[in-house]
């Protein structure tokens, strides 16, 4: 327990001297200085906020308006796809999110992906359905 409690102590003074440094480099004024780089790091942690929205977004809405999934972005093919990819694409994802592969505490999350897929896959594989699918979704069927 000694050497982890000595490892943590010596990141937390390593990164505490990395934003001393930053601010002696930074000028004259530390405390505008110091405001700066708080800001910065806040910059950057809202850039990263708003992308994470953007892709959350992205996936839940559906391009026409319809409260439809995108089975499409769901199985990460084109809406063109044939059934061979559909079902090639079914197979790799299945394969990456089983839940038994998961670590423990994913497993709820793989269960709840694995739903998602295979829901986009019964509907995909099967011609009429996905016929219908491509209507409601405004997809051209040609």
């Amino acid at each position: 327990m000694g050497y982890l409690t000595r490892r943590i102590s010596i990141l937390l003074k390593s990164n505490l001297n990395h934003w001393i440094d930053k601010v002696w480099r930074a000028g004259s004024d530390i405390d505008t200085d110091w405001d700066n780089l708080l800001n910065e790091e806040e910059f950057q942690q809202t850039g990263q906020d708003q992308k994470q929205k953007r892709r959350q977004q992205t996936q839940t809405e559906a391009p026409t308006g319809s409260s439809l999934p995108d089975y499409y972005e769901i199985l990460e093919v084109h809406y063109k796809a044939s059934p061979e990819v559909i079902e090639k694409a079914y197979k790799a994802l299945a394969a990456k999110y089983h839940p038994d592969k998961q670590p423990p505490h994913q497993r709820a999350w793989a269960e709840a992906k694995m739903k998602q897929i295979n829901e986009a896959y019964s509907h995909l594989r099967d011609p009429k359905k996905r016929r219908e699918y491509d209507a409601k979704r405004g997809y051209s069927s040609g």
